[in-house]
Formats: C-alpha cells, sequence, structure tokens
C-alpha cells in the first residue's frame, strides 16, 4: 500500500492567520470611511466644514450686494422735496402774475385781470385746418391753445364729417361778456386759452354720441371739458358740452386719468407734500413733475419759487392758481 503524507499544519495555521488579518484590515478601512477621511482627525474634518459654510455664506452676500447694487436707489430730495438730482434756483415773482397762466380758475371776479395787452393771441382765420368753421374772422386765442384746438378739431373733422361744429368764441373781454349777459357761465373765455364751440348748418346736437369724441379724446391735445358732467358741487356749474380750455400735455392726462376737474386737480397739486411725478403716456421717455408754491404776502408783493437752474435741459411753466400761488411744471426727458 502507498504511503499516506499527513497534512502540514503548520499551513493551516498560516491560513488562518492571513484570512483573519484580512478581516480586521476591511474592518478598519470601513471604520475610516464611516468616521472620517484618511490623514484628518476630528478637528480637521470641523474645519473643513466651517470653512465651506464660510464660502456658501459669502456666496450669498456677494449675490445680495449685487442684487442691491443692481436696484436703482431713489433720488435725494432736498428740504422742499425737490429731487436733489436737480439743481433749483431762487425766482422771484410778482403776486399780480397769480392769475396769468394755463391754469387759474377764472371767476368773474378775477375774470379781466389778464387783458389781450397780456397775452399773444392769433386768430384761428388763415391758421386752422379743414373739417370746423368760425363764427367770424376775429375769433383769436393764445398761441400754443390756439394750434392745439386747431389739431383737436381737425382731427375731431376726420372722425365725425359734416359734423356742422364751429368756434364761435375764443378770447372775449369781460366787458363783452358782462354785456352778453353771460359772464357767471363762460369767464373762462378771458384767460385766452379756453373756446366756446357751437354747431351751424347741420342737425347735429351736442347730445348726439358722436360728439362723445370731443370730451373723451380732448385730453391727448392738452384739452379739458372746463365744466364736466356730474361735477356741479366742485364747479359750480353744469356740465358745458361746449366750452373747452387749454391746460397742457401733463395736466390734461392727469385729469383724464382720474376724471378730475380743474378744481380738484389744483387742489391735488396744491396738498401734496412732495412735486406730483406725471409719467406721460403720449410722449415717449416723458415725464413731468408738478408743484406749488405759496404766494407770500399781498397782491402788490412778489414770491420766490424754485425752478430748475437748466432750463435748456429741464423746461419749465409757471401759472398762478387764480387764488393763492403757483403751479410749476418741469418737463423731464430721458432723450435730452
Amino acid at each position: 500500500m502507498p504511503n499516506k503524507r499527513k497534512p502540514n499544519r503548520s499551513y493551516n495555521y498560516m491560513y488562518f492567520a492571513v484570512g483573519l488579518i484580512c478581516v480586521i484590515i476591511a474592518v478598519l478601512i470601513g471604520a475610516l470611511i464611516s468616521y472620517g477621511t484618511f490623514g484628518k482627525n476630528k478637528n480637521d474634518v470641523s474645519d473643513e466644514n466651517a470653512s465651506e459654510s464660510s464660502q456658501e455664506i459669502s456666496a450669498e452676500e456677494s449675490l445680495t450686494e449685487n442684487s442691491a447694487e443692481s436696484q436703482p436707489e431713489p433720488p435725494e430730495e432736498n428740504n422742499e422735496g425737490l429731487p436733489a438730482d436737480i439743481k433749483f434756483d431762487d425766482m422771484i415773482i410778482p403776486n399780480s402774475d397769480i392769475n396769468k397762466g394755463l391754469l387759474p380758475i377764472i371767476t368773474p371776479e378775477n375774470a379781466g385781470l389778464v387783458t389781450a395787452e397780456n397775452l399773444e393771441l392769433v386768430r384761428f382765420y388763415g391758421n386752422k385746418g379743414e373739417g370746423y368753421a368760425l363764427s367770424g374772422t376775429a375769433v383769436t386765442a393764445d398761441k400754443t391753445a390756439q394750434k392745439n384746438f386747431d389739431k383737436f378739431l381737425t382731427a375731431f373733422a376726420e372722425t365725425v364729417e359734416k359734423s356742422g361744429i364751429i368756434i364761435d368764441r375764443g378770447y372775449t373781454s369781460k366787458e363783452t361778456l358782462k354785456k352778453g349777459n353771460i359772464l357767471d357761465e363762460y369767464a373762462d373765455l378771458t384767460a385766452g386759452s379756453s373756446v366756446k364751440l357751437g354747431l351751424s348748418g347741420t342737425d347735429h346736437t351736442f347730445e348726439d354720441t358722436e360728439f362723445s369724441y370731443l370730451y373723451e379724446q380732448a385730453y391727448k391735445y392738452g384739452i379739458i371739458q372746463r365744466f364736466p358732467a356730474n361735477k356741479k358741487t366742485v364747479t359750480g356749474h353744469e356740465e358745458n358740452k361746449m366750452l373747452y380750455r387749454y391746460i397742457g400735455l401733463a395736466h390734461s392726462q392727469y385729469m383724464h386719468k382720474y376724471n378730475l376737474t380743474l378744481e380738484e386737480y389744483l387742489e391735488i397739486v396744491k396738498n401734496n407734500e412732495k412735486p406730483l411725478e406725471i409719467v406721460s403716456e403720449l410722449e415717449s421717455g416723458v415725464k413731468y413733475l408738478v408743484y406749488y408754491s405759496k404766494a407770500a404776502g399781498g397782491a402788490t408783493d412778489t414770491s420766490v419759487i424754485k425752478v430748475p437752474s437748466d432750463d435748456a435741459k429741464y423746461p419749465y411753466e409757471i401759472s398762478g392758481n387764480g387764488s393763492d400761488g403757483f403751479i410749476v411744471t418741469v418737463r423731464i426727458s430721458s432723450i435730452a
């Protein structure tokens, strides 16, 4: 029989030892992966986490700062509430001018304080478009008002052909209005920027729906219906569909938007703590600042009002309100 060799026990012990060592190494590696990174103690890991957190906060702060920088700050204001980014100078103005300009409330009492000599009157005859007529060749209005009434009525004639509309009266003196016994209703005509419309040679009346164009579209030309419907408690007059007044584009837009009479509008401007900012919807890149300045002293005194120093960049107009102060209108254009 062949001889059988007994297994070598030393090899068995060696295999067992190697396997045990491998198990121990695997356990150690798993522990290191679970509780930390090779070569780093707990403090190192804590410091790293803190550093990453700090970087995230810094990134958030940076985004916040950039966002804040991208938002333009509102312009500062001086102690009169006027924007500090526009330089203003003092202007001395006589209080007697309180009834001059485009915005005064004209009453039978102050009518006639502005006369034809104070106005730059232009005849409609020879300076008008097609589609409307005149009651006579002597009908006049102040220069700027005349141009805008002509555009307004020419546009109306293109919408309502052969309407028979005429300008019955333009500028009219106080004495003439008194003789005609219409001073109370038509004192506005002494301002030079108002007209009384009429109809001739037609069956139309101002109640016709086609004529709603007049009071609905007038604001686009700087014109208002002086005494609109449902405003008697404010104006003291019933609706008058024939009396219109040019006041300027800034004011007519605001009044139309908020359904205001001239009386209501002037009260808003007067009582506003800051200038009224009116963004024009009819002129690209244009807005207006409108603010009130109270007259100081009596009718023979003078007042000091703030106006832009650079009137080429910021053209402005001054108008009395007919009672106690002045309205300044500044045109600001992003194109200028």
